[in-house]
């Protein structure tokens, strides 16, 4: 960051060029520090404050672009790549689910799922789809997403169930308090999510419509779950 800083300005009078990379990074520490902090006031007031102080330091063009560049940017879905799957059935590449396509699908292993309505099953593995949310690994701001599912009496397996986890450093995740569920309809789904800043986020399914209705003799036939599409 500051060598694309040097080649666009000139820093000039009493703050030397090698004053310039401390200041910046003390910024960008403060702030990732703010992010790690899961109340939204208390994270906004510290980089309102980060901003005052590069903006005390350094003149007003030069502080413009230091700002932007720490600045927080929404998520943007061309920009997303697909990870991980904890689970899958392989039958067609992971990045299908990128794609608002009826036409392909992920679904995990059988024998992957707990049959649960509400979560609360206990299993040594959890089902999830991870994300990478930026091509150049740096926070993006997430307030939704976007689901398409095979609905009933098709989709017996869609995902019903399911909550978000998400991360700054890919080792220490974070629940959103929010479970939510999926209908049974065509089309793509949006879900509303507590805003949160991340690098990596995880789709975590819980259960599948066919959970709802599934009798002893169906365990086996319904023990696991997928999707056409996840949209961030």
């Amino acid at each position: 960051m500051a060598v694309n800083l040097r080649r666009k300005y000139t820093v000039s009078g009493s703050l030397e060029y090698n004053q310039l990379v401390p200041i910046v990074i003390d910024a960008q520490e403060r702030i990732i520090s703010a992010l790690a902090n899961p109340f939204a006031t208390a994270r906004t007031a510290t980089i309102d404050n980060c901003s005052s102080h590069v903006a005390s330091v350094f003149p007003e063009e030069l502080a413009c672009a230091i700002v932007d560049f720490l600045e927080i940017l929404k998520v943007n879905s061309t920009e997303v790549a697909i990870t991980k799957a904890s689970s899958d059935r392989k039958d067609y590449d992971l990045s299908c689910v990128l794609s608002d396509d009826d036409k392909s699908w992920w679904m995990s292993e059988n024998g992957s799922l707990p049959f649960s309505v509400d979560g609360n099953d206990s299993k040594n593995d959890e089902i999830y789809l991870q994300f990478q949310l930026s091509t150049d690994r740096k926070p993006r701001r997430v307030r939704s997403l976007f689901i398409r599912i095979p609905p009933l009496p098709f989709g017996p397996l869609s995902l019903f169930e399911f909550r978000v986890d998400y991360s700054l450093d890919s080792k220490r995740w974070v629940s959103c308090d929010h479970l939510m569920r999926t209908a049974s309809v065509h089309g793509l789904q949006r879900f509303d999510l507590p805003e949160f800043d991340a690098i990596d986020v995880r789709l975590v399914c819980l259960s599948n419509h066919g959970a709802r209705y599934r009798q002893d003799s169906m365990t086996n036939e319904l023990d696991c779950v997928g999707l056409y599409t996840v949209l961030w």
